[in-house]
């Protein structure tokens, strides 16, 4: 929600009053339901307890960013920065908005590292939110390229379809193979 408000921020239109508000009072309604329905419990799991879980932790954005987004989703990741050296800005327009809400989720990713309870399903809503905005970044940095004016370039599709492939590896390398190749070989007929 919080990338959908800075995406329609930045583009200056009627509409960011109007999600701003709906979302604000949508927020509101479901916490005073919530409150109500669920007791004095539900403030404590909202607010107190997530708030005592929070410590600093300098290492934790480093292993995010090194390990998870460099490492891992590294293909994603670099298309989206790519998409930065683009004529067009990629945080405006119909798209932007997966822009913002990607950003959001790296965000919330950097915060969830300095909790107490950190585990890896804290990384969940990042990795999903990454995978979705970098392919969509790869599109369109290959639209963008495919757009010049040389009849002898290629199209974009097999550089999409290669920087999946590559992201699948990297997916693959991060995970022990003892969990993966067993699977691989048993579904091979005649193994």
């Amino acid at each position: 929600m919080l990338g959908a408000l800075v995406s329609l921020a930045l583009e200056r239109n009627r509409r960011f009053a109007t999600f701003a508000l709906t979302a604000g009072l949508l927020v509101a309604a479901g916490y005073i339901a919530s409150s109500r329905w669920l007791g004095p419990w539900f403030n404590f799991d909202a607010w107190d307890a997530p708030t005592q879980a929070l410590q600093f932790r300098a290492l934790g954005p480093v292993r995010f960013v090194g390990d998870l987004l460099l490492r891992t989703l590294g293909v994603w990741v670099m298309a989206a920065l790519l998409s930065f050296s683009m004529a067009t800005e990629p945080w405006l327009g119909r798209g932007g908005i997966w822009m913002c809400t990607g950003i959001a989720a790296l965000v919330g990713g950097l915060v969830a590292t300095q909790s107490r309870a950190f585990g890896a399903e804290a990384f969940l809503p990042s990795i999903v939110l990454v995978s979705l905005v970098g392919p969509l970044m790869i599109q369109r940095v290959t639209r963008h390229l495919a757009a010049w004016e040389d009849p002898d370039r290629p199209g974009g599709e097999n550089v999409v379809l290669a920087a999946v492939l590559l992201q699948f590896a990297a997916i693959l390398a991060a995970v022990p193979v003892e969990r993966w190749l067993p699977g691989i070989l048993g579904a091979w007929p005649g193994a």
